[in-house]
């Protein structure tokens, strides 16, 4: 992986110089860099916003189409922090081999291309770094590629255009077609939209990659001015709000797990309450069970549900249902 990530710096950083010393010379358009590069005019554009982020002095011509640098203005230059840098390490190396994720494939590009625009001694920080420090990658969804599917969605969501999807849901045999009017995507261990159903006649929740088929109307509208992710997910455990009454949630765990329960902060509800004799209480108001009981049934018998009885029952129900599995 190491001689990969090399080599694409290499090639990344070649082609900045060339079109930044091209630019020195003279203005010109994406075309003319690109046929001058031998690139492609799609690279070219592409190459020139991420340099402008970086801060070079460049400035586009609206009439004449042309690039160039901005007179007067010193080409910066930038230094990275031992921290600034494990931080690029952590974005390639825990993200960029996760190339199923829409997003998370372009934050290996953005690794690259903000490595390829460090100093010299980045890469034998690098070198030596990489040695001395070793990334666990946390799990993620193998659920193959939805890029086509997610950039469809980010396209109608600004574009303001309705869609109709076939839906694969976790809990139905046959998929399911709805008209869906999306309001917002939302990330959690994989990607959401949410957004009007027509089929459910309300705001629901779709996993993209669970999207077997997707096509924009020729139809447009207008997002509530009232809708809001923050209301709508009101106190949810996860992602999926549930209608009805919130429900308060006291938990204990075991000392064994005490102080690493303790120390994540899951939920924007929760007050952490350590009790005597080591055990931790923890407390939520949440909206819905039936997330929060799979989480539960993760620490087995290091966590007790206290309250409410209908979680108690919920997780006493799948604790039987386990062992008659495994009698």
């Amino acid at each position: 992986m190491i001689d990969e990530f090399y080599s694409a710096m290499e090639r990344i950083l070649l082609r900045m110089i060339s079109i930044l010393k091209l630019l020195e010379q003279r203005s010109e358009t994406i075309a003319g860099i690109a046929n001058t590069l031998k690139m492609s005019s799609r690279t070219i554009q592409r190459d020139l916003q991420t340099l402008k982020q970086f801060g070079f002095p460049l400035q586009y011509n609206p009439y004449t189409f042309e690039w160039d640098f901005k007179k007067g203005r010193p080409v910066p230059s930038l230094s990275f922090s031992q921290l600034e840098t494990i931080a690029l390490l952590v974005l390639f190396d825990e993200y960029g081999q996760e190339m199923d994720e829409p997003v998370f494939s372009a934050i290996k590009t953005v690794a690259l291309k903000s490595a390829a625009l460090l100093s010299p001694s980045f890469l034998d920080a690098f070198s030596g770094q990489q040695k001395e420090i070793h990334f666990k990658h946390s799990s993620m969804n193998a659920t193959g590629d939805y890029s086509e599917t997610f950039q469809t969605v980010l396209s109608a969501l600004y574009e303001e255009s309705v869609l109709q999807i076939v839906y694969k849901s976790p809990v139905d045999q046959k998929p399911l077609e709805t008209r869906l009017i999306p309001y917002t995507v939302l990330y959690g261990r994989s990607w959401y939209v949410v957004g009007w159903s027509g089929l459910f006649r309300e705001v629901r929740t779709f996993k993209i990659s669970r999207i077997l088929e997707i096509k924009k109307v020729n139809e447009k509208y207008k997002r509530p001015s009232n809708f809001s992710v923050e209301k709508y997910l009101g106190n949810a455990w996860s992602m999926i709000p549930e209608r009805g009454k919130d429900y308060k949630i006291v938990l204990r765990f075991s000392p064994k797990v005490a102080q690493n329960v303790a120390e994540v902060l899951w939920h924007r509800t929760q007050k952490t309450i350590f009790l005597d004799d080591g055990r931790v209480e923890l407390r939520f108001t949440v909206s819905g069970l039936s997330e929060i009981v799979w989480w539960i049934l993760g620490y087995g018998s290091e966590v007790e549900v206290i309250t409410p009885k209908k979680l108690r029952d919920l997780v006493a129900k799948e604790i039987r249902k386990m062992s008659d599995l495994y009698k």
